[in-house]
């Protein structure tokens, strides 16, 4: 216990310091396999210096070293505790490696682009342009940070952790938009069209669409796409596979969010007048999660991962599974039509309506943070009114305004599929009445494990079918990981 809360007092410093946590980008192995073979078709131009020979062939050693690295250090989860030379490939070879790489090539390319004056030294000028445009640049890695803190509070088994994130563009987007705007003075002149109508050149369209389509087909990195504003041809930035970020605290999953593919993560406006970058993927994450005492004997310590679809992250021990406890208050409101035989009567007119409110405590088990299974057993308070003409024999029958209401135990079950913070599912329900049995089946939706809403169909014992519409509220939510 005292070892327990000596760890607590060392993560409430590092919390209150503001201490950043180490961030983990996984290196697509086909991205820098691309960036090997453009490295290598640039140290074959003849027209290049002794001085670029020099720098391109010191980078084709690193590249050469930045691959072996890569594989061996790839081959253990970025989850796990590294081993100090992968930590510090992780966080400074790499990404040393690729701010040298963009701008030695880029300054190299840029270079051929400056003085312009014949149709095959434009296109030359074009050719360059995009080439030193590389897409993969624009990795969100590069320009968004992660700010926040992790803060632990003691419990009697463990720790209690309460975390505030934010995803969002920072200072790490300088050396970005300094190298942008050395690109934009360079190469506007360029890619945009020579009639100044504002779209780009057909040549640079064309070198976009090529170089789309590659990627979306093989599924690598980073692409872009011609779009346009309310006066110029602009860039949109897409990722050709989804993109998981997540964040890990000693091992375990605390949150994460999936970037689709193909979905528009950010936009370039290099405009004659101006230079614009945005970002479309900024997000916040707050909660709070439990760690048993063995889930901090080493310490405490986060990683934020950027990694690709294809990549296996996984929690420690392989398990992101879970236990919860919750409770469920939810009203329903049904809007009928009766049987055609009510009673053993046969029906002719009929209108009737129902409403009921509940509440019953929930078990689930939640499988990866992917979808979770539900079940309980509560309390219901209902009450039905209904009016009817009815047929029996050559009589007719007509009962008006009649009321049923009673209080009686209930039986839930519900599977829910989760999202980022909008999950969506099926929840059964029964009602056990001797007299009207009472049976619901709906779909919904909900908000952060909170508030949703629901539709569905219910069945009441000699009554009627109907549909229904509901909402939920749910409290007390208790984890515990497994």
């Amino acid at each position: 216990m005292v070892r327990l809360f000596f760890l607590l007092f060392l993560g409430i410093a590092v919390a209150k310091s503001g201490a950043s946590s180490v961030v983990f980008v996984e290196q697509d192995p086909t991205v820098h396999q691309d960036r090997l073979k453009k490295l290598e078709a640039l140290r074959q131009k003849n027209e290049l210096s002794e001085n670029q020979k020099s720098k391109l062939d010191q980078l084709w050693q690193e590249a050469t070293e930045i691959e072996e690295m890569n594989n061996r250090c790839s081959s253990i989860s970025l989850t796990d505790v590294l081993d100090s030379t992968c930590g510090d490939f992780y966080q400074v070879t790499l990404p040393q490696f690729e701010e040298n790489y963009f701008n030695i090539t880029g300054e190299i390319r840029l270079s051929s682009s400056r003085l312009v004056n014949t149709i095959e030294q434009r296109k030359e000028a074009i050719t360059q342009c995009f080439e030193a445009m590389d897409p993969n640049l624009f990795h969100p890695s590069r320009y968004l940070s992660l700010t926040g803190k992790v803060t632990p509070e003691p419990t009697s088994k463990g720790v209690e952790l309460y975390y505030n994130f934010s995803l969002h563009l920072g200072d790490k987007k300088a050396p970005l938009v300094n190298w942008l705007v050395e690109w934009a003075n360079t190469c506007n002149p360029y890619i945009y069209h020579s009639n100044n109508s504002g779209d780009f050149s057909t040549l640079f369209k064309e070198l976009i669409s090529t170089q789309s389509e590659s990627a979306i087909k093989e599924k690598r990195g980073i692409y872009f796409a011609v779009g346009k504003n309310e006066r110029n041809d602009v860039l949109e930035i897409y990722s050709s596979a989804s993109l998981n970020v997540s964040y890990f605290f000693n091992g375990k999953k605390i949150f994460d969010y999936k970037i689709p593919p193909h979905k528009q993560i950010g936009q370039i406006q290099p405009n004659h007048d101006q230079y614009i970058f945005e970002s479309y993927i900024l997000n916040h994450w707050e909660d709070k999660i439990y760690l048993d005492e063995t889930d901090i004997e080493s310490g405490l310590s986060g990683h934020f991962v950027w990694a690709y679809e294809s990549t296996p992250i996984a929690d420690k021990d392989n398990s992101n599974n879970s236990l919860f406890f919750d409770v469920m208050l939810g009203v329903n409101y049904s809007f009928s039509f009766l049987n055609h035989h009510v009673e053993n009567r046969r029906v002719k007119d009929g209108s009737s309506g129902a409403k009921e409110i509940y509440l019953t405590p929930q078990l689930g088990y939640q499988f990866n943070d992917l979808f979770s299974f539900r079940g309980g057993i509560g309390i219901a308070y209902y009450t039905m009114e209904y009016s009817y003409t009815a047929i029996m024999g050559n009589q007719f029958f007509t009962l008006e305004d009649e009321t049923y209401s009673k209080i009686a135990p209930l039986i839930t079950a519900e599977v829910c599929l989760h999202g980022d913070r909008l999950n969506k599912g099926f929840r059964l329900m029964y009602i056990i009445d001797p007299d009207y049995q009472r049976f619901y089946g709906g779909a919904f939706l909900e908000w952060n494990h909170f508030i949703g809403l629901e539709l569905g169909f219910n069945s009441t014992q000699n009554l009627w079918e109907s549909i229904y519409a509901g909402l939920t509220i749910k409290f007390l939510n208790i984890f515990k990981k497994l």
